[in-house]
């Protein structure tokens, strides 16, 4: 069945045929025969033997791979086919890049792994808010007989299991730098997060620490304490916001909301029917339904002239208000933006804007996204706004703009596409159709040609012709392009490296 063919001293057919092949990662791609899976390497041998009944690519941090039996049931292997772990774990997660460690479940239960199959911290914990869990230096909340407590890397226990919930833990940021709040049997507790000394509250409600000051109530009315835990702002205020910049929005029992400073000093009066936290030295007010903006001293700055939706209609991880001195409002049912000082940046002409930062890029992996640009819609168009809040590059496109590696393709309307820097140089004219997946990786991307790909390089030369019915990027210096059926390897000139043997039934 193999055969062996010379091309440019290098183009090898695997011994096995194949259903199903990957690409490569450091040096094995994952490959399924008769329904099982395993790893060939760059020669086309078969060095992990395709009996799992699923497996993963091994992993950079442990050097190991996880496989599955036929009860679902996940377990680990080495690069040399040795099982280092039985499966014996019902679910898995990704390796933490600064421990070393997995956290799994193992009969309902989770607990952390090393590398070399030992549970560090043993799968004896309930499963939480935010599972899976990760450490944040050192430290790990985890949940035992339905309490919260804390971790460190060694599974000593630094915080009794003995709260209901954390507030102020954040699942992909971690825990607050100086205080979190706790909440046992109705009560509220502060747990210094540098001694993890626990303070009792005598508060109905205990709120995290912003700008050095918590939020706290008692009567169902709310006030503040310092950092010392004094009452400094009494509970009088029907509703209260976090401290920013030295001032807190609070609103009086006619609902009226007005600004007190650290001291519990009225500072700015209850003259508005909303008001929000302080950014850019500007706080984002509501008066008559229409929205604007004071400063520390309660001046009105810019006018109430924007729409009210504009108070809460923000984007993903941005404050209510000016970010880089920016923000974006709307007027009359379309999108602009202003600085600080009220000026527009960008007319109020625009469906819809967002900021780079609003989305996340997953193209089968998470990609890193420049996070100075925004995208104006109009028409179903898209047009790049700078860093200074206007539109510097000429080009439109009718699908997202994303730029990796300082490039992002743009379409027009006819869907034909191309490639420009963030300068806004156009690098490579409009001549390929639309294709999800064009990014540039490692100085390469996929294109498409009736309906055909191919992979160009920065400068638009064309590295791989576009005659493959589907093609991945380079992975290991080798792209997986398949035509009519049959799956090559091929390196980046373009040459034949490996061929895999295809099932002709």
């Amino acid at each position: 069945m193999a055969t062996t063919t010379s091309c440019y001293g290098k183009n090898i057919t695997t011994k096995y045929c194949y259903e199903k092949v990957w690409s490569f990662r450091n040096g094995l791609a994952r490959v399924e025969r008769q329904g099982k899976f395993g790893f060939i390497n760059k020669k086309g041998e078969e060095v992990i033997e395709c009996k799992y009944h699923w497996i993963n690519y091994f992993s950079s941090i442990s050097n190991l791979a996880s496989f599955t039996d036929t009860l679902k049931r996940f377990g680990f292997i080495d690069k040399k086919g040795n099982i280092i772990v039985e499966p014996k774990y019902q679910a898995i997660y990704d390796w933490d890049i600064n421990t070393g460690l997995v956290y799994v479940n193992r009969d309902g239960r989770f607990g952390f792994m090393n590398k070399n199959g030992i549970e560090i911290i043993p799968c004896i914990y309930d499963q939480t808010h935010g599972t899976p869990e990760h450490f944040y230096k050192g430290i790990v909340r985890m949940r035992k007989n339905g309490k919260y407590g804390i971790l460190d890397i060694n599974g000593k226990t630094v915080v009794d299991f003995e709260y209901d919930f954390f507030y102020g833990y954040e699942w992909l940021e971690g825990f607050p730098k100086e205080y979190m709040v706790a909440k046992k049997d109705g009560e509220y507790f502060y747990i210094n997060m540098k001694t993890f000394e626990t303070i009792k509250t005598p508060y109905e409600y205990a709120g995290e620490f912003h700008d050095g000051m918590g939020m706290v109530k008692m009567g169902n009315s709310y006030g503040y304490v310092n950092s010392s835990f004094k009452l400094s702002v009494p509970c009088v205020y029907r509703i209260a916001r976090n401290f920013s910049e030295g001032l807190a929005a609070v609103s009086d029992s006619s609902e009226k909301w007005g600004y007190v400073d650290r001291d519990g000093n009225l500072v700015i009066p209850f003259d508005y029917d909303k008001a929000a936290e302080f950014c850019n030295g500007r706080a984002m007010i509501v008066k008559d339904s229409m929205v604007g903006f004071i400063d520390k001293t309660g001046k009105l700055i810019i006018p109430l002239m924007y729409d009210y939706t504009s108070f809460t209609n923000f984007y993903y991880k941005r404050k209510k208000g000016f970010q880089d001195n920016l923000c974006v409002l709307s007027k009359k049912g379309k999108y602009g933006i202003i600085d600080t000082s009220g000026n527009i940046l960008l007319d109020f002409k625009y469906d819809n804007i967002s900021f780079a930062t609003d989305y996340q890029l997953n193209l089968s992996d998470w990609f890193p996204i420049s996070s100075n640009y925004a995208l104006a819609r109009l028409n179903d168009e898209l047009f790049i706004v700078n860093k200074s809040g206007k539109i510097t590059i000429a080009y439109s496109s009718s699908h997202l703009i994303y730029f990796i590696e300082n490039i992002s393709y743009v379409c027009d309307t006819t869907d034909k596409c191309g490639f420009i820097q963030s300068t806004g140089e156009l690098i490579i004219p409009f001549i390929y159709d639309y294709y999800e997946y064009s990014t540039f990786y490692k100085g390469y991307a996929v294109v498409k040609s009736n309906d055909k790909f191919g992979i160009i390089d920065k400068k638009g030369k064309i590295i791989i012709k576009t005659i493959y019915d589907d093609l991945s990027n380079f992975g290991d210096k080798l792209a997986k392009a398949t035509i009519e059926g049959t799956t090559y390897f091929i390196n980046k000139k373009g040459k034949i490296q490996l061929t895999i043997c295809a099932n002709t039934q």
